[in-house]
């Protein structure tokens, strides 16, 4: 008989704590593209911009492309890491990057949307 007692949630083994590192790295990665598109979009000359998205300020087209086209790679990178790490016995790895990259693109709009308004009120 237990009392009313619980016992102690078993220690996270090393399946856990590959899941956690494989969520951060594909966070880490949404992350990473957004602060690669950002410092581009700055320091890129307006002049050598023609303005293609119409209003928008020049910034804006080198962000949105630079961030679209990190977004893109990083999606290929981390389906295939993550579906080879799932299939493979890095189970922990592969199904973490996965979840994280699911979870940056609900993430990463909010974050890049806030870097274009202020690359906006910048220019």
């Amino acid at each position: 008989m237990d009392h009313g007692r619980t016992s102690a949630p078993p220690a996270a083994g090393p399946h856990g704590r590959r899941l956690r590192a494989g969520i951060a790295l594909a966070l880490g990665a949404h992350l990473a593209t957004i602060l690669v598109a950002w410092p581009l979009a700055l320091f890129y000359p307006k002049e050598a911009v023609d303005g293609g998205f119409g209003e928008h300020p020049a910034p804006l087209d080198v962000y949105l492309p630079a961030l679209i086209s990190g977004q893109a790679v990083l999606a290929t990178v981390a389906l295939g890491c993550g579906i080879a790490g799932a299939v493979r016995r890095e189970r922990g790895t592969g199904l973490g990057v996965l979840t994280g990259w699911a979870a940056g693109l609900l993430l990463c709009p909010g974050a890049a949307y806030f870097v274009g308004l202020t690359l906006v009120r910048i220019y």
